[in-house]
């Protein structure tokens, strides 16, 4: 019989931090946690787990930083890490890749999708290709749309509210240089 693979767990959130606690261990894993990204790099170090599910926002140290540091860790870079976390922008799940994540799962989750996911990371690299055991990641739902939608709406309104400023500080730079020549002054813009 193989060995049990041992997932680290850092999530702050307690309720979530058993709940896929117990979820893994029901699924024969032995599970370690931590609360907050300085601990989740202490176990990291310590039990040099088979693979990480990272939450983003923890305290001391945020997820993003809790990756880069484990993926530039020489005895830690193999580690697979899921991010696991409310945030779905695509700038987040780019930035998550580019600080070495492997996967990236959103809460809400499916366990379905969460278990298949550490099963395709922890398949032996010499298992024959196939087709993933994951689960589709489901659509947003209509409260996180309705989220991106607003945080699309809001950038939009930020950015034209920044190019009326920049347009309203260029047309006075004119009149001040017009002005000043109009006066016989020396334009004194370099």
């Amino acid at each position: 019989m193989s060995e049990k693979k041992t997932i680290l767990v850092v999530e702050d959130e307690p309720n979530l931090r058993e709940l896929v606690k117990a979820r893994l261990e029901q699924s024969g894993y032995e599970v370690v946690t931590a609360a907050d990204g300085f601990n989740a790099i202490v176990q990291a170090r310590k039990v040099k787990p088979d693979l990480i599910i990272l939450d983003l926002m923890i305290p001391k140290m945020d997820g993003y930083t809790v990756c880069r540091t484990i993926k530039s860790t020489a005895d830690l870079n193999r580690i697979p890490i899921i991010m696991f976390t409310a945030r779905t922008s695509p700038d987040d799940v780019r930035r998550g890749k580019d600080m070495g994540a492997d996967a990236y799962i959103t809460k809400p989750f499916n366990p379905e999708t969460l278990l298949g996911k550490i099963q395709e990371l922890l398949a032996p690299p010499s298992a024959p290709p196939g087709p993933a055991p994951s689960a589709p990641v489901p659509p947003p739902t209509k409260g996180e749309q309705h989220r991106i939608e607003r945080e699309a709406a809001e950038k939009q309104s930020r950015e034209e509210a920044q190019a009326r400023t920049q347009a309203m500080l260029d047309q006075q730079r004119r009149e001040t240089i017009e002005g000043q020549q109009d006066k016989g002054q020396p334009d004194e813009t370099v």
